[in-house]
């Protein structure tokens, strides 16, 4: 249990570090101790109990009927149940690469006097939907999921256009979102030797995703700050309680 215990903190000076400033070293730090995390998944369920027999994780996924009425846009949609707060804002509330036509954004997002951010939800939206009324982020389906279920289950819905121009939906795993943060932007590994070359179909997206940002910091850093807290309050017990007591 010791070694849990040392992840568990090391998870927690990476949290810590990177809620109070972005930099992009410390994300892929971030990205590389959670990837742990992902793979410890099997051990743990035999060390803890409850990460596999209670439902302590929350998930959330957008509304497949209203879904649909956006099948013909590129957009990106995500969620974070009960929000994340962070820090680390360094500009404008939403950035992103100018593209023509049609452009929207939204989501439960919020920024206090001291430039905090607060995110539960967001989308990026390319194009209008024939019913202007109906939102990506509008009542999303939130499940209480163990451990092993959390990382299974989606974390980002993106519709985004290959290099073919051909428009592709994909739903990317919380789990396989953390291992390929981690490997893509050389967080585990150096992809020097690759040239760059992504290895599975997720590595485009993922790149993709880079390009939008909250508060001067990019998507991904929003939801592995979000995965990282998550763990942190809902992870293993004996390690919650064993840790170093939490210092400001």
């Amino acid at each position: 249990m010791y070694r849990v215990i040392a992840q568990y903190e090391r998870l927690r000076r990476h949290y810590e570090l990177s809620e109070k400033t972005y930099d992009h070293v410390a994300f892929l730090d971030l990205s590389h101790t959670l990837r742990i995390w992902e793979e410890l998944k099997q051990a743990l369920s035999k060390t803890d109990a409850s990460l596999t027999s209670k439902a302590l994780f929350k998930s959330a996924t957008p509304n497949r009927k209203i879904l649909k009425s956006f099948s013909n846009l590129e957009y990106i949609v995500g969620f974070m149940p009960d929000g994340i707060t962070t820090q680390a804002s360094q500009g404008n509330l939403f950035d992103w690469n100018e593209k023509e036509g049609d452009f929207s954004i939204g989501g439960s997002v919020s920024r206090d006097e001291n430039l905090r951010i607060t995110m539960e939800s967001f989308y990026f939206q390319f194009g209008e939907v024939n019913d202007n009324k109906k939102s990506l982020i509008t009542n999303p389906k939130i499940k209480r999921l163990n451990y092993i279920q959390w990382l299974g289950a989606e974390i980002i819905k993106i519709n985004y256009r290959n290099e073919e121009g051909v428009l592709k939906g994909i739903s990317i795993p919380r789990g396989v979102f953390i291992k390929r943060v981690a490997n893509i932007l050389d967080g585990s590994h150096t992809s020097l030797e690759t040239g760059g070359n992504f290895d599975n179909k997720y590595g485009p997206p993922i790149k993709f995703l880079m390009d939008f940002k909250c508060g001067g910091c990019p998507i991904p850093y929003y939801l592995l700050l979000k995965d990282a807290q998550d763990i942190i309050e809902c992870g293993p017990k004996t390690a919650r309680q064993l840790a170093p007591p939490h210092t400001e």
